[in-house]
């Protein structure tokens, strides 16, 4: 069962995405965990916030492309932030469209100095 709540300080917080068509905006999206062949998925923008940092991307509806996790990993240099999509019904049948998408990470060390990285890239 998925609560909502991170697992861990560098887990998304935030609501699920919609699998319907966004209205304006990026969908908030909140890693589910375990889902089926999770992939790295390449983001577009980040920005800080407090405590974190908000991840933005472009993908599919769910349940074909549900955040899994997001990895950080910290460097004396750079941050980076893997973000893991997969699938949570092996069996459903998704429209094709993109949808922005986006999520809040929080961190367990400040950014600083460091240059934060895409870890799909």
């Amino acid at each position: 069962m998925t609560t909502g709540q991170p697992v861990n300080p560098e887990q998304p917080v935030s609501t699920p995405a919609s699998s319907g068509v966004p209205t304006t905006g990026p969908s908030m999206a909140v890693a589910v965990g375990n889902t089926i062949n999770p992939r790295k998925i390449p983001w577009t923008e980040v920005k800080p916030v407090a405590d974190g940092l908000e991840i933005f991307w472009w993908s599919g509806v769910e349940p074909c492309n549900s955040l899994d996790r997001v990895d950080v990993t910290y460097s004396a240099t750079k941050v980076t932030v893997t973000l893991w999509e997969g699938t949570t019904d092996k069996d459903a049948i998704c429209i094709e469209i993109a949808i922005e998408k986006k999520t809040i990470v929080k961190l367990s060390e400040p950014v600083g100095d460091r240059k934060i990285v895409d870890g799909a890239k």
